[in-house]
């Protein structure tokens, strides 16, 4: 992976946290009017943020720590599991409160 390309994810990481924190801080607000699966996916672009800010771990995978290994490979495995359980809970129960 390139530097430049690196700094392009980085920073989309960046806004994607930022975005979330203000989508988090909106959730608070409304959080009685939410259904279940929508309170679970207000955390998604913080979540989806994680890897994306620990960019420079993923591309040099052989330099990597092995504890960096495995929060980036925790967050990777946390963002799928937390879209998964949303779209799960969408289509199976989406009225649940």
């Amino acid at each position: 992976m390139s530097r430049s390309a690196r700094r392009v994810v980085f920073w989309s990481g960046v806004a994607f946290f930022v975005g979330g924190l203000i989508l988090c801080q909106w959730s608070l607000r409304v959080h009685d009017r939410l259904v279940n699966y929508q309170r679970l996916a207000t955390m998604l672009p913080l979540v989806y943020a994680l890897p994306m800010l620990s960019v420079d771990t993923l591309a040099n995978w052989q330099n990597a720590t092995s504890l960096s290994r495995i929060r980036a490979i925790g967050a990777i495995i946390a963002a799928v599991m937390l879209t998964v359980g949303c779209l799960a809970w969408l289509v199976l129960a989406p009225g649940a409160a």
